[in-house]
């Protein structure tokens, strides 16, 4: 599918879970073309951000004042610039061909917008 997919994660108190959930995104058959940190004003900051150092060249980090999960995904879904937005909670992992399974579908299904 030529549509990019822009992967948008709200975390919260995801320090202990977002390396593998990274490494889970990052990991795809078929890549995103952005992959969207937001830290919705979790009090782990500070160890939340040295987690993400080894990832800052390949993600796209926020920070905002706390607004809940749908808020941290609004605020994704405007900073990405890919048509296609996908969603994973930080304390979860995708099977390698997530994006290419979902995308094909998509693809082979032009009448679904949403999956």
């Amino acid at each position: 599918m030529s549509a990019g997919v822009s992967v948008v994660i709200p975390c919260y108190k995801a320090a202990g879970f977002i390396t593998e959930t990274l490494e889970s995104v990052l990991a795809q058959t078929v890549p995103a073309r952005e992959v969207i940190i937001v830290n919705d004003g979790s009090p782990d900051t500070a160890e939340f951000e040295k987690v993400l150092a080894p990832f800052r060249d390949r993600i796209v980090y926020i920070h905002q004042e706390n607004q809940g999960a749908s808020g941290a995904r609004n605020t994704g879904i405007r900073a990405s610039t890919q048509p296609l937005v996908a969603f994973v909670d930080s304390d979860d992992t995708w099977e390698p061909n997530y994006i290419e399974v979902q995308t094909r579908y998509l693809e082979e299904h032009p009448d679904i917008a949403v999956v």
